[in-house]
């Protein structure tokens, strides 16, 4: 898997020089769900474990009993005095089994109290439980603690509410690793184990590839199979079968217990069981003075593959198979998930444009701006290939392998995309190199979607998904019918990315009814695919159109 896409937005991000490679942000803990506690990535009542400085508590029952006094630190902080006494007092005493009796403090919706800890949740007019108690004292302000052990004189300690982020927004030092999860379910699968929608615990694995062994070829179709990351069967060779709907395929809840060991550490969505080697991104910043191109060939670019991405849906017989069969519903499904790809493209040219409204404001040029509208000569293809010209076609699995390659990290259009956003983030310009993060990272997903469009057509033998369209005549009244509102389309896009946002949007909204619907270009698709004509896409003869060589 490349490096992240995404770029920081906050101190907080900024402050990780480099997270694990394999996974997107989603896994990351603060990208949970996040429910109360005991939560589903996280316990959140370990943050106010520390809640008081140098102390750590543990909440049991109706309870806040001391489990563990960081001494030195406090000595190695400069804190003398009765601080340090009776800090000092309890440390040294562990076995007293120190408990905190009495809270003192300004409460959010109670104001400034003291509660006697047992006395908490015995009527509306306090906290309903200790732990609670806790989470409302707000931060920065005064607490007085008064702490009692079995056989040992009581103490009291008065300090400032302790806050579990640091200066610069990131988790305080004081926690230690795996702090946040260390109080889940043993093991913590359990949490989600019977969830058929995938919402639960959304950073863990759920459905999976299965590990490749040593012997086979990377990226063997065999081992493209989705199966269920809890399966019982954990062998290899052969791949296993997909059980991901059969849950009792499933590892039991004992089973967990006693198996969770054997479950698999997943990168790039895969079971990994040998030693992960990342790959890197080659992004390296555009040559002064080639910003401006590389952005235009870059909306040519997405202009072209959305138009065969287009082409490649209306080739998708909606009514294979059987009403309700596998068949149908994969060609159905595929088609869905083509055009809103296909709609996902149109996104980044206004993106793309955006960007390049940006450089014509910023650069003084006289005249207005002129949007780029053209289709792109060429795509890209991997390193050290030519570029390959726009080609119309059916999805067959050739061209939908090649649709995985299009948008495949690192390899063609995210590595064109890659030395644009090395630009922006070598010149400091963080919006804009956000605007084309997000474009990579929807890229991704494009990339993600079309491994699962191969993987539901694939388990069919041949091609029974397809409808069978020649390539349309030359005079054809449907096809100058698409072309016609195809143009119409970028007319209206033209006039709204002339101006900018936000007054273009009316004409942006008008290209975006000339799209859809009947009467729009996806009617025209459709009427040629049900003629038996595969919908194509000529260059405009009109010079606003022209189609985009690559910058040299």
């Amino acid at each position: 898997m490349p490096a992240d896409k995404l770029q920081p937005r906050n101190r907080t991000a900024r402050l990780v020089d480099a997270r694990a490679a394999g996974n997107p942000v989603v896994t990351e803990l603060e990208s949970g769900v996040g429910n109360c506690f005991p939560g589903l990535e996280a316990d959140v009542r370990n943050l106010d474990r520390r809640f008081f400085p140098y102390l750590t508590v543990d909440f049991i029952g109706s309870d806040i009993v001391v489990s563990e006094v960081a001494l030195a630190r406090a000595q190695s902080d400069g804190v003398t005095g009765a601080r340090l006494k009776n800090l000092t007092a309890v440390a040294n005493t562990p076995n007293a089994a120190w408990r905190v009796t009495s809270l003192g403090g300004d409460f959010a919706g109670f104001g400034q109290q003291t509660y006697a800890v047992a006395s908490l949740g015995s009527s509306t007019s306090r906290p309903i439980s200790a732990w609670t108690a806790v989470r409302l004292l707000r931060p920065g302000t005064q607490v007085m603690l008064t702490l009692q052990g079995t056989g040992v004189p009581a103490v009291t300690l008065t300090d400032t509410r302790a806050s579990y982020l640091s200066d610069d927004g990131a988790f305080a030092e004081m926690f230690a690793p795996g702090e946040l999860t260390q109080s889940l379910c043993s093991p913590w699968t359990h949490d989600f184990r019977d969830c058929g929608c995938f919402y639960w615990a959304s950073n863990h694995p759920d459905i999976v590839q299965p590990s490749e062994p040593a012997a086979v070829t990377p990226d063997d179709p065999a081992y493209a199979v989705r199966v269920q990351w809890m399966r019982t069967d954990r062998q290899t060779s052969p791949p296993p079968v997909d059980p991901q709907h059969d849950q009792t395929q499933a590892l039991q809840y004992f089973e967990i217990n006693r198996r969770w060991q054997e479950l698999d550490i997943v990168l790039d969505g895969r079971e990994q069981r040998s030693p992960y080697a990342p790959g890197t991104v080659a992004g390296a910043p555009l040559a002064a003075g080639t910003l401006v191109p590389t952005l235009q060939y870059a909306a040519g670019v997405e202009l072209a593959v959305m138009l065969e991405y287009l082409a490649a849906a209306f080739s998708l017989d909606l009514t294979a198979g059987a009403v309700g069969s596998a068949l149908r519903d994969d060609a159905r499904a595929a088609r869905y998930e083509l055009l809103r790809v296909a709609a996902s493209e149109m996104r980044h040219l206004k993106a793309v444009n955006g960007l390049l409204f940006e450089e014509h404001q910023a650069s003084g040029a006289a005249g207005a701006f002129v949007p780029t509208l053209g289709v792109a000569t060429l795509v890209p293809e991997p390193a050290n290939a030519p570029g390959r010209p726009v080609d119309f076609r059916p999805l067959r699995p050739d061209v939908l392998a090649y649709f995985v390659q299009v948008e495949a990290p690192s390899k063609t259009v995210d590595a064109l995309y890659g030395r644009i956003l090395a630009t922006y983030v070598r010149d400091r310009r963080e919006t804009q190199a956000a605007t084309v993060a997000q474009v990579m990272a929807e890229g991704a997903d494009h990339y993600v979607t079309f491994l699962a469009v191969q993987e539901w057509l694939n388990r069919h033998a041949g091609t029974p998904y397809l409808l069978n369209l020649q390539v349309p005549a030359a005079g054809d009244a449907a096809l100058a019918t698409l072309q016609q509102r195809y143009e119409d389309v970028l007319g209206h896009l033209y006039d709204g990315y002339a101006v900018g946002m936000p007054a273009g949007a009316t004409a942006v909204a008008a290209a975006r009814t000339a799209m859809l619907g009947p009467a729009g270009v996806e009617g025209a698709c459709g009427d040629l695919a049900a003629a038996g004509t595969l919908p194509v896409f000529a260059v405009p003869a009109d010079a606003r159109f022209a189609a985009i060589a690559p910058p040299p």
